[in-house]
This record gives structure tokens, sequence and C-alpha cells, in this order.
């Protein structure tokens, strides 16, 4: 940035005004942050000089995650997604996911706590997080037991056997068969 030469005033003599020159920094600021900004001129009759510093704050912008939830276990990685909303135009931004503090995408059963955060730099936006379940693959657990209901049993008399199955587990059971060989 060049500052103009002083115009001298009728009835002075024009002095050998100097232009002056930005100072140290990346001027014209083209990034959030700050940059010292000075000027001189002088003349015959006159000598001159500013300096002040130029603050390009960071744009705020949002952050949003998705590809959260639960699943069920099926060995790949689950990950989560992180998009940046608002004005972010002309130079990226670029944040970091976690999970449960770490980089390693998700791929066992348990429960991650996820992290978006924006790195520093042009824009400026609040952390966005959630969480990520993945589940065991449901499994039937199918419990048998017989009984006759009673303890003993009288000759020539009739004994009824009830056989009951019963799932504990998370998953379905199907296509069951049953066969009990009596003796």
């Amino acid at each position: 940035y060049r500052l103009p030469v002083p115009t001298p005033r009728p009835g002075r003599r024009k002095g050998s005004g100097r232009r002056g020159k930005a100072g140290a920094g990346d001027y014209p600021r083209l990034h959030a942050g700050s940059t010292s900004v000075s000027a001189a001129c002088s003349g015959t009759n006159y000598t001159a000089s500013a300096s002040t510093s130029l603050v390009v704050s960071p744009l705020p912008v949002t952050l949003t995650l998705s590809g959260l939830g639960s699943y069920v276990y099926d060995g790949s990685d689950h990950a989560a997604m992180a998009s940046v909303g608002g004005a972010v135009a002309g130079y990226p931004a670029t944040l970091t996911i976690t999970y449960n503090g770490g980089l390693t995408q998700p791929n066992a059963v348990g429960v991650y706590n996820v992290l978006a955060t924006l790195n520093p730099g042009d824009y400026t936006a609040s952390p966005a997080s959630g969480t990520i379940q993945i589940t065991a693959v449901p499994t039937p657990n199918v419990v048998v037991s017989i009984s006759d209901g009673r303890d003993y049993v009288q000759y020539g008399k009739k004994l009824v056997y009830t056989i009951v199955l019963v799932n504990t587990g998370t998953g379905t059971a199907s296509n069951l068969a049953v066969d009990d060989v009596l003796p």
C-alpha cells in the first residue's frame, strides 16, 4: 500500500515528498491474524509518520456431524462425517474428527464419543459432538427344558412330558426342530 504524496499549500515550497510503504507482514492481509502497518513521509518543512495494526478476525462458521448413531457389528469402520456451514469461500476450512480422543475410526463393539474441531485458521467454530455405538451381532440362545410335572408315576398310568424352548438371546431363532427320544 502506498500513501499519496502530500499536496503543497499555495505559497509554500514544494517538498521532496517520499511515499511510505506498509511495514512487515502479509499486506494486504488475506488471512485471519494481525499485521503491523506503518508509513512515513517527509518534505522540506514537514515530517509525518503513522503506524497501526490491521486485525482480521476469523470468520464464524458452524460444524455439523453426520454418520452418528447405532450400528450392528460388521467388522468395518464406521466413520463420522463433518460439514462446515457458513460463508466458507476462497480458503479451505480444515477440521479434525476424533473417536474417544483418537483418530482411529471405530470398528469394534462399543460406544465412541465423536468430536469434530475446526483447526485454527481463517474460521472459528464451536466443536460438534455426538456418539457412534456399535452393538454385537444379535444371536439366538435357545434353552430347552423338559418336565413331566410329577415326582413319581404309577404303573399303567399315562405320563405326559412338556418340552419348553425359550430364546434368551438377542437374535431370532428360526427353523428349530425338537426331537426327544424316550428310552
